[in-house]
């Protein structure tokens, strides 16, 4: 962990799903936003309890016997009052990073409980084990590269795969293959939690400084790429194209006291990934939306998949080896284990939501979604101001 104090390391950590809950908040509209704050505190709790109890066990951990020699610990628990529990949480920003995708994908029409089950499936076995792979291969920490991939590609596959199972919401297609905008309530709080998301996501990780330069150049090139496109900026691909600069840039990060890459230590290689990163994704969200039909409302699904394959192919093709034989030893690995993120992330998805839609406990009701996920949920109305007058409490409708 980049922190040696665990408490300030777990606030720096929180900062993530701070950000994450106010962009994704102010990315709904008014009617679901408090929905969606309370499954961002709740998937917070199932990840990091599901990783406290399961998922640790693929996190070494050593047990020091009265001979002085360490035994490795399978209890993922038993360390839970020792120092040890912090090698289970240096794999806890890439866990968040992963799990809001699906979240933001199929906000204002999934319900509650399937979503919960990927993020304990998604904290006690995929991510860990799949990281642990990693560690097998690339003899890395789980919180560097290869973790930060397999949230990435992972989280972007289930964000799509969630997506694709669930269908779009009411009124966002249109019969002549239109799309209608569906815009968030509050644009301010995207940006403020993409600060916050920053923040977070540069102090916890390694090479922090690295991914915020991707993202600096990804929210340029998303800039100009829609005034180049429409003539003036478009704030949720402006969005959108700073959090594909910011994947990117991380993963194209030279780690300390790793390889390094032609193009240098400062930084050179996560400027130019978030360049491309952000003009690759306002371009990807257009296409997944018009030719796709997939509604993903946050847009982390494809700013994941297609910012982690950018930093993924530039860090492959950059890296300078001693052999040219090590060199594609190592873009090999890249690939693999890239694929596997995907495959493994995308297809549990598919298979949960099938799970549940087969059992019509998936998608809310129309009438759920008309009014909102905040009074079916919640019982609350968060923007009273911006909600139909016509709508009573659900505690009233049962008088």
């Amino acid at each position: 962990m980049p922190f040696r104090d665990l408490s300030v390391y777990l606030g720096v950590v929180l900062l993530i799903r701070i950000g994450q809950t106010l962009l994704l908040a102010g990315t709904v509209r008014s009617k679901n936003a408090a929905g969606a704050a309370v499954r961002c505190v709740l998937d917070l709790a199932v990840v990091l309890l599901s990783l406290w109890a399961i998922g640790g066990i693929f996190v070494p951990k050593y047990e020091f016997g009265a001979d002085g020699v360490g035994r490795t610990s399978w209890l993922a628990f038993s360390h839970v009052l020792g120092n040890d529990l912090g090698s289970s949480l240096s794999i806890l920003p890439v866990l968040m990073i992963a799990t809001i995708a699906p979240l933001g994908a199929t906000a204002e029409r999934v319900r509650l409980l399937p979503l919960l089950a990927f993020s304990a499936l998604t904290g006690a076995v995929l991510l860990p084990a799949l990281a642990r792979i990693g560690l097998a291969f690339q003899g890395e920490s789980v919180h560097t590269q290869f973790g930060l991939m397999i949230a990435l590609m992972g989280g972007g596959a289930a964000a799509l795969g969630l997506a694709w199972v669930a269908g779009a919401r009411k009124g966002k297609f249109n019969r002549d293959l239109s799309v209608n905008f569906v815009p968030g309530h509050a644009v301010v709080y995207q940006f403020v939690g993409l600060l916050l998301l920053a923040a977070g996501f540069g102090a916890a990780t390694w090479n922090g400084l690295h991914a915020l330069l991707g993202l600096c150049s990804g929210a340029l090139a998303g800039a100009a790429f829609g005034r180049f496109r429409f003539g003036k900026i478009d704030a949720g691909l402006l969005v959108a194209a700073a959090i594909g600069g910011l994947c990117a840039g991380g993963m194209a990060a030279v780690l300390e006291g790793g390889p390094a890459n032609w193009l240098g230590n400062g930084g050179g290689a996560s400027v130019l990934a978030g360049a491309l990163a952000g003009c690759a994704v306002p371009w990807a969200v257009m296409v997944v939306e018009t030719r796709l039909r997939l509604d993903d409302v946050a847009g982390f699904g494809v700013a994941y998949t297609v910012g982690g394959t950018i930093g993924t192919v530039l860090a492959a093709l950059t890296r300078h080896t001693a052999t040219v034989g090590s060199y594609f030893g190592a873009a090999a690995v890249d690939l693999a284990i890239w694929a596997l993120a995907v495959v493994v992330f995308g297809g549990a998805a598919v298979v949960i939501g099938k799970f549940f839609a087969g059992r019509n406990q998936f998608r809310v009701t129309e009438t759920v979604e008309y009014d909102g996920v905040d009074l079916s949920d919640l019982d609350v109305n968060a923007y009273p101001d911006f909600q139909q007058i016509m709508i009573k409490s659900h505690h009233l409708r049962q008088l």
